[in-house]
């Protein structure tokens, strides 16, 4: 039995996630160092300068230069000369809509990157707090299974809480066109409006 859409589950968690996680204050360990180094060295990060108000945004990493642009995410979905040059995708949700794609294990070539984000048809402090509220209301504290199932019940049954669906295919699509190369100021790039 699904009690709320992908999409929707998605939000939710990645909020109950945002709002819980305590921060880590350990000195990581030599090995841990020398895999943040590897990390930060094959990682790509893409800025999409995403409105405050964006509850999620999708982002699509292509292996070379996909020439025209799609035209909607729906579009990358369904038009199969897409597909085989699809080498990532990343959703960030909740309070991380706004914040940058890190796209992991990304070699030195040319890549097409896009990006599309959808709002909330209500205030984000809202839902947030009708998320948190749910997670509350069936003991809060540590994240567990069944507690996340508990909630998205709660949430699923309150006919006030908005189920922020976008319509993707009217959301129009942001690409950027990308060299990747050993010099570090590649791996950092932003797609403007």
């Amino acid at each position: 039995m699904m009690l709320m859409n992908p999409r929707t589950t998605l939000l939710a968690l990645t909020a109950l996630l945002a709002a819980s996680t305590p921060g880590c204050d350990a000195e990581p360990m030599p090995d841990e160092q020398a895999e943040a180094v590897d990390r930060a060295e094959s990682t790509l990060v893409v800025d999409a300068r995403v409105p405050s108000d964006a509850s999620q945004t999708r982002f699509v990493l292509f292996v070379g230069d996909i020439g025209e642009p799609p035209t909607s995410l729906d579009a990358i979905e369904t038009d199969a000369e897409f597909a085989p040059m699809i080498q990532s995708r990343i959703v960030l949700g909740g309070r991380d809509a706004t914040r940058p794609a890190n796209f992991r294990m990304v070699d030195a070539d040319t890549y097409t990157v896009c990006a599309a984000f959808g709002r909330l048809s209500g205030s984000r402090e809202a839902h947030d707090a009708k998320i948190e509220a749910a997670y509350a209301s069936v003991g809060g504290g540590g994240l567990s299974v069944e507690k996340l199932t508990a909630a998205a019940a709660i949430l699923k049954a309150d006919p006030s809480f908005v189920d922020p669906e976008v319509a993707w295919s009217t959301v129009p699509v942001r690409c950027r066109v990308v060299e990747v190369t050993a010099d570090p100021a590649s791996r950092r790039v932003t797609i403007e409006s």
